[in-house]
């Protein structure tokens, strides 16, 4: 997939297919990675972790910042995540201005661009 169709198809989810009031980070992560047509470890979030961290998870790379936002600039989902915490990592040519609707989607699962040091890396890239 092109970077714009992996923006897009984050952001369309965000906005077609989430209701307001959703407050369950992992339900709005799998309906996204469900709309990519990318597999993502069933239970809590730490579980996901656990399971991504093994690097044996149907297509899943650990990788660091750097890499992360290479590989979604190149079209790869990419995430950043931690103890409760999980961002899609998106191109960095797209940009959202803050009063636009997309910005004002959960700040929660969005993540333009930077590194966190608390964060760990996750890339799809099969």
């Amino acid at each position: 997939m092109t970077s714009s169709e992996y923006r897009n198809t984050v952001y369309w989810t965000l906005q077609a297919h989430t209701p307001a009031d959703e407050t369950d980070l992992l339900i709005t992560a799998r309906r996204i990675f469900n709309n990519l047509g990318v597999p993502f470890p069933q239970g809590t979030l730490a579980d996901a972790i656990r399971i991504l961290s093994s690097g044996d998870y149907m297509g899943w790379s650990v990788c660091n910042a750097d890499l992360a936002q290479q590989c979604a600039n190149n079209g790869y989902p990419a995430i950043a995540v931690n103890e409760n915490t999980l961002s899609f990592i998106l191109p960095e040519e797209h940009t959202v201005a803050v009063n636009s609707p997309v910005a004002a989607v959960d700040h929660t699962i969005i993540w333009e661009s930077g590194s966190s040091p608390s964060a760990q890396y996750f890339v799809f890239a099969r």
